[in-house]
């Protein structure tokens, strides 16, 4: 599956927005983009005017490959235009 602008502007977007620490998105079993927000001391740092944002590409981790195949025995359309959000722990 070809990875679009729209897939990335898609996962950026909520860690901008909403604050989130991680968002995955799924295009497949094999390919996922993945979009991580640097934390300092597992908090955003909201002094700073810049934000690191890790963008990785490529075939799944093993405990995403192990989420994929439980959500696929339950759903079938688990992979279908879904995003995953994590947002940092309040503290």
């Amino acid at each position: 599956m070809k990875i679009t602008r729209q897939g990335i502007s898609d996962i950026v977007i909520p860690i901008l927005e909403a604050e989130a620490k991680k968002v995955i998105k799924f295009f497949d079993e094999k390919i996922r983009i993945k979009a991580t927000r640097k934390l300092y001391n597992g908090k955003i740092d909201k002094r700073g005017k810049t934000i690191d944002i890790v963008l990785t590409i490529g075939p799944p981790n093993y405990a995403e490959r192990r989420m994929i195949r439980n959500a696929l025995k339950t759903d079938k359309r688990f992979l279908k235009d879904r995003s995953l959000v994590i947002f940092p722990m309040k503290g």
